[in-house]
C-alpha cells in the first residue's frame, strides 16, 4: 500500500499528527508496535494552547467531555491543608482558561475515534523493522501477525517515543542525561479519604506525591517523586519495575497522609532522563515528539509538547507531499498565499536581484512565502512562512541548522535560536543558550560557542552572540 505519511507510533503525538495531516489531505498509516491500547498515562493534564491547536481538528469538545475543568485539590503542608479549587486561571487571549485533568488514555481514545471517523485505523500489533530514505520517496518494512510487508511512502515520522526506531533508521544522533529523581506510579484503592473528594497533593520527606481520582484499574493515580535507584530496567521515561506494595505503604506515610491501601492494581517506577536528537530530520525521515526530545512528564510537558511539535509538523508534511506549493490553493487546504499582480502597493523588483523577482511568481500570481488557511467564512488565517529562515546580509540561515550546530558544544544543553533586526544586515543571528550542569558563562565560552554555526560553512553570516 502506498501512503503520503506513515506514521510510527500511536501515542498523542502520532495520532494528533495523523490527524492533522489527514485534515490536509495526506494519505495517512499509522502503526503501532504494541498490539493492545492500553498502557499507564504518564501525562494526566492538557495545556489550553494544546487545546487551541487542537481545536480546528474537532476534537476539543470530545477532551473536554472527558476532562476535569475545575479540578480540586488538597494541598498538604504538613498538618496544615489548604482546599482549593484550579479552576479560571485568567489566562488572557485563550479560550481555554482553565487546567484540564485528562488521562493520556482518554486523548489517546479521541484522538483515535476521530481518525477511524476520518476512514484512518491504527494498525496495532505492527512493528517497524526499518525505513530508508530513497531520494524521492521513503520506503519501510513492517512486521505484523500477517506477515512482512515493505511499502513507499513520502515520509517517515517516528513518534515512537525515547527509544525510536525511526530515529535509529535515520541515524540521528541523541544527547541527554538521567535525572537524579524517578517517578512511582500505581493504580490502587485507598481508604481513609472522604468519598468524593478532589486531588491531593503532598509535599513527603522523599519528595512530592499526588493522589489523582483517575485511575485506570482503581480510582486512584499514585504519582510520586522520589530519588532514583540508579539502575535502568527497561526503556527509560517508560514504565519499568513494579513497586512493592511495602514502599508504596511507606510512601504515603513518609508524606505525612494517613491513607492506606485497600487494593494495588497495579505499580511501577518510572526512570527519567532528558535528552534531545541532535536533528529531526534526515531526507524523508523524521521525528517527533518523545522520539525527539524527552524530558520530565511533570505537568504533562512530554504529551503536550508532542502534541504541539505534530499539529506544527502534520500540515507541512501533507503540504509538502501535495507537491502543491506553486498552486493556487481552495477549499480547506493549507498553501502559500498568492496574489494576482496589479495591486496598488505592489513592489517592482529587489534591488540588482531581478532573478530573485521573477522567482517569485508561478503561472501568474505571486507567491508571498505566508503560508495560510482559509476557513468556511472565506477568512484567511496565517499558519507560517514557507521560508522559516533568517535573512542576514544576503544570507538565508535556517534557525534549526543554527541551534543543531550549538547543540555539539557539550557545555549547551538547550537552545533557541531568532533573527534580530540590525540596520545592517537586515537581521543578525540571536541565540538564546541554557547551560548544562556544572557549565559556567564564560566569555570564552561565549566566543567558542558562537564560532561552531559559522566555522560550519565558508560564508560567516553576522553573529549577535549568545545570552
Amino acid at each position: 500500500m502506498t501512503a503520503d505519511l506513515l506514521v510510527v507510533g500511536a501515542g498523542p503525538t502520532g495520532l494528533s499528527l495523523a490527524l492533522q495531516a489527514h485534515h490536509h489531505g495526506a494519505r495517512v498509516r499509522v502503526v503501532e508496535r504494541r498490539p493492545e491500547m492500553f498502557r499507564p498515562s504518564r501525562a494526566l493534564i492538557l495545556h489550553p494552547r494544546t487545546l487551541e491547536v487542537l481545536r480546528p481538528l474537532g476534537v476539543t469538545n470530545a477532551l473536554l467531555g472527558r476532562a476535569d475543568t475545575a479540578p480540586r485539590v488538597n494541598l498538604h503542608l504538613g498538618t496544615h491543608v489548604m482546599d482549593t479549587t484550579l479552576a479560571d486561571l485568567a489566562l488572557p487571549d485563550t479560550a481555554f482558561p482553565h487546567l484540564s485533568l485528562i488521562r493520556q488514555t482518554d486523548v489517546e481514545t479521541v484522538l483515535t475515534r476521530a481518525l477511524e471517523g476520518r476512514g484512518v485505523s491504527v494498525e496495532r500489533g505492527t512493528e517497524l523493522l526499518a525505513a530508508e530514505d530513497q531520494g524521492n520517496h521513503a520506503r519501510a518494512f513492517l512486521r505484523s501477525s500477517h506477515g512482512a510487508e515493505t511499502i513507499r511512502c513520502t515520509f517517515v515520522v517516528g513518534c515512537d517515543g525515547p527509544d525510536s526506531a525511526v530515529r535509529d533508521c535515520a541515524g540521528i544522533g541523541w544527547r541527554g542525561r538521567p535525572y537524579a529523581e524517578e517517578v512511582v506510579l500505581a493504580d490502587l484503592d485507598v481508604g481513609g479519604i472522604p468519598p468524593g473528594a478532589g486531588a491531593q497533593a503532598f509535599a513527603g520527606r522523599q519528595g512530592l506525591l499526588f493522589l489523582f481520582p483517575l485511575g485506570e484499574q482503581a480510582t486512584w493515580r499514585l504519582l510520586a517523586t522520589r530519588a532514583s535507584a540508579g539502575h535502568t530496567v527497561g526503556s527509560v521515561g517508560q514504565p519499568g519495575a513494579v513497586v512493592p506494595e511495602a514502599e508504596l505503604h511507606r510512601l504515603l506515610s513518609d508524606a505525612g497522609t494517613n491513607a492506606r491501601i485497600e487494593r494495588l492494581a497495579w505499580s511501577a517506577r518510572v526512570p527519567l532522563r532528558c535528552g534531545i536528537a541532535r536533528r529531526f530530520r534526515r531526507g524523508r525521515l523524521f521525528v517527533a515528539g518523545d522520539a525527539a526530545h524527552n524530558y520530565s512528564p511533570a505537568t504533562g510537558q512530554g504529551m503536550n509538547a508532542g502534541i504541539q511539535d505534530a499539529v506544527n509538523l502534520g500540515w507541512k508534511l501533507a503540504f509538502a507531499a501535495s507537491n502543491s506549493a506553486n498552486r493556487p490553493t481552495s477549499g480547506f487546504d493549507a498553501g502559500e498565499l498568492a496574489l494576482r499582480p496589479g495591486w496598488p502597493s505592489m513592489f517592482r523588483g529587489y534591488l540588482h536581484d531581478d532573478e530573485r523577482y521573477e522567482a517569485a511568481f508561478a503561472d501568474g500570481w505571486y507567491l508571498t512565502g505566508e503560508v495560510v488557511r482559509r476557513d468556511a467564512d472565506g477568512w484567511y488565517w496565517f499558519v507560517g512562512r514557507a521560508d522559516d529562515v533568517i535573512k542576514s546580509a544576503g544570507h538565508l540561515i535556517g534557525p534549526f541548522e543554527v541551534e543543531s550546530a550549538l547543540l555539539e558544544h557539550p557545555a549547551v544543553a538547550e537552545v533557541g535560536v531568532i533573527g534580530r533586526p540590525d540596520p545592517v544586515a537586515g537581521n543578525v543571528v540571536k541565540a538564546f543558550v541554557s547551560l548544562a550542569h556544572g557549565a559556567e558563562p564564560t566569555p570564552e565560552l561565549n566566543r567558542t560557542s558562537c564560532s561552531i554555526p559559522t566555522t560550519r560553512s565558508a560564508e560567516r553570516p553576522r553573529a549577535d552572540g549568545c545570552s
